[in-house]
């Protein structure tokens, strides 16, 4: 709950910066730098508590680092910027997956239900988040400004 709390400061120190017309480069750079960071202990944390497997785990955040290096890399290549922005998982959308089914997880273990609903939390992400690599690499095909 710690990760999401840091989350949400992180949404705000960003509105705070564009509000204040604080916004810079450099900022962007390392706020999108400490998401990264963010990513892989949420992501990680769930491997070392035994509750989804390594393979899986490396595989879910490989997956959501690809997002956005898709995104950042096709962005040297097309004009209109915004067209990246495709596919149906984004960061905030994993994290209210991952958040989602964390609480399930402990609902049914709290009634004594032991079931592996993380698995299949962590299957579902890494599905959405190869659509959303699929479709960028895409739009960088047909949009590219490539020789």
């Amino acid at each position: 709950m710690v990760c999401y709390l840091g989350n949400l400061l992180d949404l705000v120190d960003g509105a705070y910066a564009r509000a204040t017309g604080q916004v810079t480069a450099f900022g962007g750079v390392l706020d999108s730098t400490l998401d990264r960071i963010a990513d892989a202990v949420i992501i990680m944390a769930f491997a070392c508590a035994g509750l989804v497997t390594w393979p899986l785990a490396i595989a879910v955040l490989v997956a959501s680092y690809l997002i956005s290096y898709v995104r950042a890399a096709g962005s040297n290549f097309v004009a209109d910027k915004s067209a990246l922005a495709v596919g149906p998982i984004e960061r905030g959308e994993r994290l209210v997956i991952i958040l989602l089914g964390l609480l399930a997880h402990y609902i049914l273990a709290r009634r004594g239900m032991a079931m592996d609903i993380l698995t299949p939390v962590f299957l579902v992400l890494l599905a959405l988040s190869v659509i959303t690599i699929i479709r960028r690499l895409y739009v960088v095909k047909v949009k590219a400004r490539l020789p």
